[in-house]
């Protein structure tokens, strides 16, 4: 939770529904693959938390404006998300499936002051 001295406050968590989760074959590469794609939504939700901490409300209806916000960091999550799927093969290129997990874990370093 971060609360501001406006009296707002905010509270952002990534959730894994596993209900609506599939990993074709539980290889462990499936599997890998399948964390990258809950710790890209891990890193989406810091940089929600970090723009939420920075988000200076302009003039008007302030809900809009966090909105928008929100539909930015969810438009750049879905993004890197097709990227990652496309660039890994779904987890069959193992070479870019490594970077990638290095890119990933890179990003939640970056992050880490917005870990929660």
């Amino acid at each position: 939770m971060y609360p501001r001295s406006d009296g707002y406050s905010d509270s952002i968590i990534a959730v894994f529904y596993t209900s609506e989760s599939w990993v074709k074959g539980r290889t462990e590469s499936a599997l890998i693959h399948e964390q990258g794609h809950f710790d890209i939504t891990e890193i989406f939700a810091r940089k929600l938390r970090k723009r939420l901490q920075e988000f200076v409300p302009k003039r008007g209806d302030l809900n809009h404006q966090l909105n928008l916000l929100y539909e930015e960091v969810e438009s750049e999550r879905d993004a890197m998300e097709n990227l990652y799927d496309k660039e890994t093969r779904h987890s069959a290129d193992a070479v870019r499936q490594a970077r990638w997990n290095v890119t990933i874990r890179n990003e939640l370093r970056a992050l880490e002051e917005f870990a929660n």
